[in-house]
């Protein structure tokens, strides 16, 4: 990761592996820096992004407001690194589920995959992108669901319905072989799916922190150092 300061949004480092956060690439110190105003209208985003968002904005507001208590100001490198990993998170499962349910219109047998059910994997996509951490497992659990109905009902609705179906859909179809019944089940979960992402309120923040980006990015190449920057996401 050459000249960017790798900002770890899912696990803590040690001591020893904790990059100096007013670094850019080596030797730079924390040249070009950015002011104090600029960061804040960056922190503005996550800040005030609304309830229905990514559980990488919250991350990210956290990293941001600590550059703020940092005895200089940070280099550009760093609030550039932190929201395009946030971006990126984001935009993983809103890419998962535009392609899963495109596919899944294509292709109707996706919805009662044998080898890997599609219910459990669904619905943590669909927490993370409401603001709850959920991993990558097949199974959700009940703390989740309980979390997601006090913040939004209808957001707890269509995850619960969506896995329900596709979990009454899978045993249908692989412990009963009715097939035709648990695929007109199973597209009850996709309805449920295809309604989320109407729902979901990433669409704003993401067009906002992509301005912040590409200025980042703008104001690094201006201090002629745009040969260290990654091709972001």
């Amino acid at each position: 990761m050459d000249g960017i300061v790798a900002v770890n949004l899912t696990r803590d480092t040690t001591e020893e592996e904790r990059p100096n956060p007013t670094q850019g690439p080596s030797g730079s110190g924390n040249f070009p820096a950015v002011t104090r105003e600029w960061l804040n209208r960056m922190i503005s985003i996550p800040d005030v992004r609304g309830q229905l968002t990514h559980v990488a904005w919250a991350k990210a507001l956290d990293e941001m407001q600590k550059l703020l208590l940092l005895p200089e100001a940070p280099s550009a490198f760093l609030p550039l690194a932190i929201l395009s990993m946030a971006k990126k998170a984001c935009m993983q499962d809103f890419e998962h589920l535009g392609d899963f349910i495109y596919q899944a219109g294509e292709n109707q047998m996706l919805l009662v995959n044998k080898q890997r059910p599609v219910s459990g994997r669904s619905a943590q996509c669909m927490a993370r992108m409401i603001g709850f951490e959920a991993g990558e497992e097949d199974d959700m659990g009940c703390g989740t669901f309980e979390s997601v109905e006090e913040l939004d009902e209808e957001a707890y609705i269509r995850i619960h319905y969506a896995l329900r179906r596709f979990t009454e859909a899978h045993d249908l179809c692989h412990c009963i072989g009715d097939i035709e019944k648990g695929l007109e089940v199973a597209l009850k979960g996709l309805h449920h799916m295809e309604a989320f992402v109407h729902l979901h309120q990433n669409g704003q923040v993401l067009a906002r922190v992509e301005h912040h980006i590409t200025e980042l990015q703008e104001f690094i190449r201006s201090k002629g150092l745009g040969e260290h920057l990654l091709p972001f996401y």
